[in-house]
């Protein structure tokens, strides 16, 4: 997490109790630029409290995407709100996202599945597409200066900042895929990746729940191993890009690691999003 983490957690942590309860490879290696550090402690006992049943309430998470285009007259280069198929794809993307995070695979680990199925494979979180901005701004096409932590799209187009969290696609020279602080989201390139691989809607919304782990408490698996004895990860990975194979034996599908498959969270780090996502209670006083 960056330091803007509790520069605007208040923020996000309002936003989420808006909440109401109710293998394909990539194109390209995705890198993440979202800083970690120390989660913050659990409070009321083991973080295995927190595990979701099947019978919990949902927590439904509304969301916005802001598509940053070139200003006229130039080209957009980047998802056309007048392509019928560049906005399904975006949907695509959400779907995946919320597929996700209801039905996550069983975890690869030391060079095959483990043959028992995780239980849960459900967060019990949701995401709701509240709407798609498209925005015509050749500052915000770039984040402004290129790098992958300006604020400006999220001070100058995020939109209901304490009940939706904003998730903003630019295009940037710096190889960083996303960015998840704890009060919005930066997808980088994607349009481009989309451009020269085709659709990938796997790939990006497993890429868009790794930064939503990250807005929710989470770091990199390598990282974090230690404090979720549930997950398998072999620190050696340190970050390196690697492909879930019989050899792969320091390799992870985990949704918080750099894996060609990112398509498990553990249970406890399922809990580790809930407990971020309910407190403190004060600042979720508008929940329904």
């Amino acid at each position: 997490m960056s330091t803007q983490k509790f520069k605007s957690v208040t923020t996000l942590l309002t936003i989420l109790l808006l909440m109401t309860y109710h293998g394909a490879i990539f194109g390209q290696q995705y890198q993440c630029s979202s800083l970690d550090a120390d989660p913050p402690p659990v409070n009321c006992g083991s973080l295995a409290h927190y595990v979701p049943g099947e019978t919990d309430p949902i927590k439904t998470v509304r969301i916005a995407l802001h598509v940053m285009q070139r200003e006229s007259p130039a080209a957009k280069d980047n998802f056309d709100e007048n392509n019928p198929a560049h906005v399904a794809y975006l949907n695509d993307v959400i779907n995946r996202l919320n597929s996700l995070f209801s039905d996550c695979n069983v975890q690869w680990c030391n060079g095959a599945y483990l043959q028992t199925p995780q239980e849960p494979d459900d967060s019990r979180i949701r995401f709701d597409l509240t709407g798609i901005y498209y925005h015509r701004d050749d500052a915000g096409y770039n984040n402004e200066d290129g790098s992958y932590g300006n604020l400006y799209c999220y001070d100058n187009y995020g939109v209901c900042k304490d009940e939706i969290l904003n998730i903003f696609l630019c295009q940037i020279a710096d190889v960083t895929s996303g960015y998840g602080p704890s009060s919005h989201v930066m997808l980088f390139n994607l349009y481009d990746d989309y451009q020269q691989y085709g659709p990938n809607w796997w790939g990006h919304g497993n890429l868009l729940g790794h930064e939503v782990g990250h807005v929710f408490g989470l770091n990199h698996s390598w990282v974090s191993y230690q404090s979720y004895p549930d997950m398998c990860q072999n620190p050696q990975q340190n970050g390196n890009w690697c492909y879930p194979g019989p050899n792969a034996t320091n390799c992870t599908n985990n949704m918080m690691a750099y894996s060609a498959l990112n398509d498990f969270i553990s249970p406890l780090q399922m809990a580790r999003m809930h407990y971020t996502l309910i407190i403190p209670i004060k600042l979720r006083l508008n929940v329904a």
